[in-house]
């Protein structure tokens, strides 16, 4: 299934030197979950996984739209503990040569006011050592980050509740700062591009030290099949 083919995808990379992987809407089934943790086993990896609330009504019903998980390779990484397990945020402390740090997986909700919220009640929950990557709904500039006939008009709502859930923690988009204008959009439709999907990364402490790098790959894009 398709979950057997994140994993093969995920293992691939390992000799480029990726250890770890932040998903977000994965749609799955919390009935699955120890049959999930034993396919990422068998392949040397540590699942930690968090479900969304299914549907209840119409055609959906009982389907879990969302969620997030945190993939990490056993051979390099170790998994202290799991410190949150919310449908839109994961995360983990991992340690990695003798040194602790976290990371989190955060799905933001596709709707203005409910993201707001979804930021302002997880304002404090990161700490300052978090790699935190995520789906985040909202773009840190619609100027430079939304290309559209309008960008102005775009629905950003969440931005500065996000900010501060950043600010609180000393995390930076680095990867914004590198860009400088460029545009790099994560999410490509007929009409509008995007930078939805990006990772926060320490500004202070040791993990504040190494200049990260960045890549852009549809690798890990699970399209449905055309009928």
């Amino acid at each position: 299934g398709d979950f057997e083919r994140l994993i093969h995808e995920c293992s691939k990379w390992r000799h480029k030197g990726i250890h770890a992987f932040a998903f977000q809407e994965h749609n799955l089934h919390p009935a699955r979950e120890e049959n999930l943790k034993r396919i990422c086993k068998a392949r040397e990896f540590t699942l930690n996984v968090s479900f969304a609330a299914g549907d209840q009504i119409g055609d959906t019903a009982g389907v879990h739209w969302g969620g997030t998980l945190i993939l990490t390779d056993d051979k390099t990484l170790k998994v202290n503990k799991l410190c949150l397990q919310l449908s839109g945020l994961t995360m983990i402390q991992a340690e990695w040569a003798g040194e602790k740090f976290h990371i989190a997986s955060i799905y933001a909700p596709a709707q203005g006011e409910p993201r707001k919220q979804f930021f302002a009640t997880h304002k404090t929950a990161l700490p300052e050592d978090t790699l935190a990557g995520g789906d985040f709904n909202v773009v840190p500039d619609v100027t430079l980050d939304v290309q559209n006939r309008n960008p102005l008009a775009y629905d950003n709502r969440g931005i500065q509740e996000l900010t501060k859930m950043m600010r609180h923690a000393s995390l930076i988009d680095e990867r914004r700062e590198q860009l400088e204008t460029e545009a790099e959009p994560t999410r490509i439709t007929a009409s509008c591009s995007t930078r939805l999907d990006r990772w926060y990364v320490p500004s202070t402490g040791k993990m504040g030290e190494p200049l990260w790098t960045y890549d852009t790959t549809n690798t890990f894009v699970f399209k449905k099949k055309q009928q």
